[in-house]
């Protein structure tokens, strides 16, 4: 495959050896469906992109870009959207490390309402690169991307816009009052699912372009193949690669899931939940930090709202956790809780460049509050398992449950050296993906519904709740390694609701295989 895509791009080109190698270059560092993804963005002028969760997705945008500016030197103008203005700034220094990489030179901007960025981390890997210091603006105002375009096209150099959704209409606004007006020449749209909402759609032809591209691990769809959905062809175009999680998993790019359910001590009801939320986050840590065995926990926490963050942050859970070493991080479009590291508050780049590092270290112990902003798209590595305290729609659970599927990274260096076959768990650091519930929440009769459909979700990664379930109690004497089996009869017995929800899953799980016999399979099962 690689082979052949390099030979179809440099075909009836006339490019130089350098342009050649540089590609080639690209190519060798791409996993295969990467390339296979790659090939498509190349041949089509439209088109949806499904990737799972933490299986290459930014890699293959910036190469997408990367290949187009080796090809077609000088100006060329490029936009990544974005919905939220953290993960812009994520895409764009992922961009930036990919093309200082292969010696590709670029102008950069953000369109959006975020600070200029702080340029400390890209002059690191801009260095020694012989690539020139370009400093990197943030605005929305039309007047300066005309500015920024009219330079790049002086000095004959590609533009690259990272801009949020909401903002990305004033890019074609500024397009607009440049002398020689010219289409944006490729759109990446990251998180396309967002493009569905009545307040984005709209923007999907405000900017004309030549080439644009959806990316998404999770597509949304309508009954009409006319309406917002991204079944509406003339809007998105066609499907053109797809992998799904059961594959990603089997081929070793994602962790594959399990459902830990945990019991607290206390008697906490529906009506006393937020007032005793520091109990409930300290018992499941210790719980969590128990299934782990020696792992460092790194617990992902999405809560109801902003009341159980401020309910937290003063309790006297809070507080002792931070006491025993466990980093507490909060991030909230509140003001009281900002982006807030143990108590300080930091701007919310620094939030997020302090959270990737603690992810990558393992010798560190975080919990990760957040309101409805770390869901999508941003890139920790290490998170061990998540604690969904709020009912999601299927898109958001699974977008939330990406960012604890991805492997850890020692995991993945020895995947790709081959000092680690994929299917070999117990040498794995990280062989689960944790979703933890506690059981009151589960107990809940308006929770039932959802807890079903989660594990119904979950099936197309390959989840089994006959062996992928463990139940823990926070009593010591009572913790125990239960799972599989054992675990539902403890779910019986401790959790009723709970178990009801499981087994009804179950059943019809077994309906289904059943019913998927041969008539000669099943007549010999009965036997």
């Amino acid at each position: 495959m690689k082979t052949e895509l390099l030979n179809l791009i440099i075909e009836n080109k006339n490019l130089t050896d350098e342009q050649i190698l540089k590609i080639k270059n690209i190519l060798d560092i791409l996993y295969s469906h990467q390339i296979e993804a790659l090939r498509e963005t190349y041949l089509n002028k439209k088109g949806i992109v499904v990737l799972p969760t933490g299986v290459g997705k930014t890699y293959l945008e910036a190469a997408t870009v990367a290949i187009d500016i080796i090809l077609n030197q000088g100006y060329r103008l490029y936009v990544v959207n974005a919905p939220r203005i953290i993960l812009s700034y994520q895409l764009l220094i992922e961009f930036y490390q990919f093309l200082v990489k292969f010696g590709i030179d670029s102008r950069y901007m953000c369109v959006h309402s975020g600070h200029d960025l702080d340029e400390s981390q890209l002059e690191e890997i801009r260095k020694d690169s012989g690539i020139e210091y370009a400093k990197i603006p943030a605005t929305t105002s039309s007047t300066e991307i005309t500015k920024m375009i009219s330079l790049t096209k002086r000095k004959k150099m590609p533009l690259i816009l990272f801009s949020t959704y909401n903002s990305s209409d004033r890019i074609e606004q500024a397009n607009e009052l440049t002398i020689d007006i010219k289409k944006v020449n490729i759109i990446l749209n990251d998180e396309a699912h967002y493009l569905v909402q009545n307040n984005f759609h709209c923007l999907i032809e405000a900017v004309k372009c030549e080439k644009q591209f959806f990316f998404t691990a999770t597509t949304k769809i309508t009954e009409s193949f006319k309406g917002q959905g991204m079944n509406n062809i003339e809007k998105y175009g066609e499907k053109i690669y797809e992998m799904i999680p059961r594959t990603a998993i089997e081929l070793g790019y994602m962790v594959r899931p399990r459902i830990h359910f945990v019991k607290t001590a206390a008697k906490i009801t529906k009506d006393n939940f937020n007032k005793n939320i520091g109990q409930i986050i300290f018992e499941t840590y210790k719980q969590h930090q128990y299934v782990l065995d020696g792992i460092n926990p790194k617990m992902l926490i999405s809560v109801k709202g902003v009341d159980n963050l401020k309910n937290f942050h003063s309790s006297e859970e809070y507080r002792m956790m931070i006491s025993k070493g466990i980093d507490i991080y909060m991030v909230s479009s509140d003001k009281e809780i900002n982006n807030m590291i143990n108590g300080h508050d930091y701007s919310r780049l620094d939030f997020l460049n302090k959270l990737k590092e603690a992810g990558k270290n393992n010798d560190k112990r975080i919990v990760v509050l957040h309101y409805d902003i770390l869901a999508e798209g941003v890139d920790i590595s290490g998170f061990t398992g998540v604690m969904v305290l709020r009912t999601m729609g299927k898109s958001k659970f699974l977008q939330t449950y990406g960012r604890i599927a991805r492997l850890h990274l020692t995991d993945k260096e020895n995947l790709r050296n081959g000092n680690l076959a994929i299917n070999d768990l117990n040498k794995y650091l990280k062989p689960y993906s944790w979703i933890i519930i506690p059981t009151i929440l589960a107990e809940d009769e308006d929770n039932k519904e959802y807890l079903t459909n989660l594990i119904y979700e979950l099936r197309d990664y390959g989840f089994k709740p006959e062996d992928d379930i463990k139940f823990t109690e926070t009593d010591p004497a009572a913790i125990q390694n239960i799972e599989g089996p054992d675990a539902l009869l403890m779910l019986k017995k401790k959790a009723p609701g709970v178990f009801k929800a499981v087994d009804g899953v179950i059943a019809e799980y077994e309906d289904e295989r059943i019913a998927s016999l041969s008539i000669e399979d099943f007549i010999n099962e009965i036997i």
